[in-house]
């Protein structure tokens, strides 16, 4: 018998209209632009300790920024951008971080005193005297595991996060050098990494670990060869901030009036605060940072020139502002200068003048007449914790005569008179017991609130940190690493401490897709188990009184639908007089293509292959067809692989809002006995692997 072959040209084509709506799809990703990237370590940041070590040290995690700089603790939400300070001791210091990233705890190297966040940031723990601090990593149950040096060996203790009672002690093998904590509790040491001249070691994230030397930073990982870190570019990269650290403050400063106003008024004085960001990958000399004139602008709390700024870091400084006159001041000319700190010649205390960058920045600023009776331009401190002891609030404004009382939200507070700018006053604890807010003024014998320009609001946060769990539709909980595509899962979020009081608080959904070609997915969704809650990117909730669970509507989860689109899904929860929350993110990376149907088709002269499915990287390359008959042999041509780069790209960015979803259609003119054909295999591949649909 003779064989009947049949010929089977293709015609492809692709289906635009949304015949099926895009599956949903599970996300993940990073906590947001860090401060620096290292050797592809998202959210990897490194801070190195400050030049002087009478400016204290600096550390940061993918959530915080925190450095200490003359007796204050600094701890700043890198995405948010709040700041909240603390009263601590001077000097170098070394810090540890929680699993989400937030300061826990801070040692100080000089007093060897350890401060805790559980504790309120208050000394709870001294290591014994003649104790060199090495180290110290947050532990399981509130515990924190601190590794020091004395003359007789190496010891690691264990004690209580909030009491500071050790609750154990071991000698360690000394290898000597710089050394720190292992996840398992065990000594890590600089010198094992075959670096000579490692002047300090700390942790990165993702389990990288830090070493500097006096020129260059690696990257290292036990077992394996340092990487070393590359040098900034010759443009350096650096940056005047206002304190928020929201943008770069440009030529001009203008200098900020107080809230209220719309200049200083004369005879008062104004403090503004900016910080210079090195955002390049290699740490700066600071030769030169002055102002022109001296008055009515001063600096304040300016570091005295050579100065070293670390890579990733910032340091801050104050202006003052204080106008004899009333209008526009005169402008003056801030001088930054530095160049990288290899290219610093420490024999002559100076950069050469090749090396150097300068940048000014004129600042300006506009005085206006004193007005009748006490104004307000600030508070210091403007936040505490719930719970906090009694403390001293330094009010800053001006009006103020002897005999002027400070008021909290109405209540006359003991105050001392210190100038005609600024009073203090004592805060008895009773009035930070509870999360609230207060509205503090100032009132001027005999009486009377009058003339109060401003009335300021100092707020007090909860101790309470709310975070998000995911799990999967029988409760489990779920790692990054098990969240694919086209998944519903579960988003709770949960309090590290009860809630002494009721509170509300939003579920806040963000999405930044991997492939260039698209700006958003709107599969990817916070919905809900009750048919009363919308589906969209924030969901509201409320903890009771004694829980540690947020409930959204009657149910203690909210789901989320993943889309068809790699990338990075950001939840963050805010609450109620809390701090803001660090957002937590999850990743999903490109894939191979997933089938989700397939269907056949035959008519006498032609077989149509309809494939549903999604390809969340957008990146279809090809597809290979072959159709077989009952007994399993190939259908001539044979296997017909057809380039369709350009045909996806084209179907993608003609429907952008299907995400990574599609509807192919693929028509073949059949000659001959098309009766004989059984089954048809499709291979569908991109960049990431292949799926393969079978009829």
């Amino acid at each position: 018998m003779r064989t009947r072959f049949l010929t089977i040209p293709l015609v492809l084509s692709l289906a635009a209209t949304a015949q099926i709506a895009p599956p949903s799809l599970g996300v993940a990703g990073g906590a947001g632009r860090p401060a620096m990237e290292i050797q592809g370590l998202p959210g990897a940041w490194v801070g190195q300790p400050a030049f002087d070590s009478a400016v204290d040290a600096a550390a940061s995690s993918s959530a915080q920024l925190c450095w200490t700089r003359q007796g204050i603790l600094h701890i700043h939400d890198k995405q948010t951008g709040w700041s909240v300070t603390y009263t601590v001791p001077t000097g170098d210091a070394r810090f540890a971080f929680d699993g989400r990233g937030r300061l826990a705890a801070a040692w100080f190297l000089q007093t060897g005193e350890v401060y805790t966040g559980a504790a309120g940031w208050h000394a709870m723990h001294v290591v014994p005297e003649g104790g060199a601090p090495l180290d110290l990593a947050v532990g399981n149950a509130g515990t924190l595991a601190l590794l020091w040096r004395s003359t007789d060996g190496l010891y690691r203790t264990r004690i209580d996060a909030v009491s500071g009672r050790a609750i154990s002690q071991t000698r360690l093998d000394d290898a000597g050098g710089p050394a720190l904590l292992a996840a398992d509790g065990s000594p890590v040491f600089a010198a094992t990494s075959g670096l000579a001249g490692v002047e300090s070691i700390q942790r990165v994230e993702q389990n990288w670990l830090a070493l500097s030397t006096a020129h260059s930073l690696w990257m290292w990982q036990p077992g394996m060869r340092p990487q070393g870190v590359p040098a900034a570019s010759a443009a350096l990269e650096l940056q005047l901030w206002a304190a928020n650290g929201s943008t770069d403050v440009g030529a001009t400063l203008a200098f900020p009036a107080p809230a209220g106003l719309t200049g200083t008024p004369v005879g008062s004085t104004t403090k503004a605060e900016y910080e210079l960001a090195n955002e390049g990958s290699s740490d700066i000399v600071l030769t030169t940072l002055r102002l022109g004139t001296v008055q009515p602008f001063r600096l304040d709390g300016a570091p005295n020139p050579p100065w070293r700024i670390a890579a990733g870091m910032l340091q801050g400084f104050f202006i003052d502002f204080s106008p004899v006159s009333a209008g526009a001041a005169e402008p003056s000319p801030l001088t930054i200068s530095y160049c990288h700190y290899k290219d610093f010649d420490a024999s002559i205390n100076t950069c050469p003048d090749a090396a150097i960058v300068t940048r000014t920045v004129t600042i300006t600023g506009t005085g206006t007449p004193a007005p009748a009776g006490p104004w307000l331009t600030g508070l210091n401190p403007e936040t505490n914790m719930a719970g906090a002891p009694a403390f001293t609030l330094l009010v800053n404004g001006g009006g103020f005569v002897a005999g002027s009382t400070v008021l909290w939200n109405g209540t006359p507070l003991a105050t001392t008179f210190i100038s005609a700018n600024q009073l203090s006053a004592a805060v008895p604890a009773s009035a930070v017991a509870v999360p609230a807010t207060a509205n503090v003024t100032v009132s001027n014998p005999p009486g009377g609130t009058a003339n109060v320009t401003k009335t300021w609001t100092f707020r007090v946060y909860s101790t309470v940190t709310p975070a998000v769990s995911l799990y999967d539709q029988n409760d489990v909980p779920l790692t990054a690493a098990q969240l694919t595509s086209n998944m519903t899962v579960r988003a709770r979020v949960k309090l590290d401490q009860t809630a002494s009081a009721a509170l509300a608080g939003a579920l806040t959904l963000t999405f930044q897709p991997a492939p260039a070609s698209v700006t958003s997915d709107p599969s990817i969704a916070l919905g809900s188990p009750t048919s009363t809650q919308q589906v969209g990117g924030v969901q509201t909730f409320s903890v009771p009184a004694g829980a540690t669970t947020a409930l959204f509507g009657t149910a203690d989860y909210v789901t989320l639908t993943t889309g068809t689109t790699a990338g990075t899904v950001t939840l963050t929860p805010s609450l109620q007089y809390a701090l803001p929350a660090s957002p937590q993110s999850w990743t999903i990376a490109a894939a191979a293509p997933v089938i989700v149907s397939s269907s056949k088709a035959f008519t006498t002269d032609r077989a149509v292959i309809t494939l549903q499915g999604y390809d969340n990287a957008r990146s279809i390359s090809s597809i290979a067809f072959t159709f077989r008959t009952a007994s399993g042999a190939v259908v001539s041509p044979g296997t017909m692989t057809v380039d369709v780069t350009k045909d996806f790209a084209n179907y993608f960015q003609a429907n952008a809002q299907v995400g990574g979803s599609f509807v192919l259609t693929a028509t073949f003119p059949v000659t001959g006995d098309i009766s004989q054909i059984s089954s048809a295999t499709a291979v569908v591949t991109n960049g990431a692997g292949s799926a393969t649909a079978q009829q």
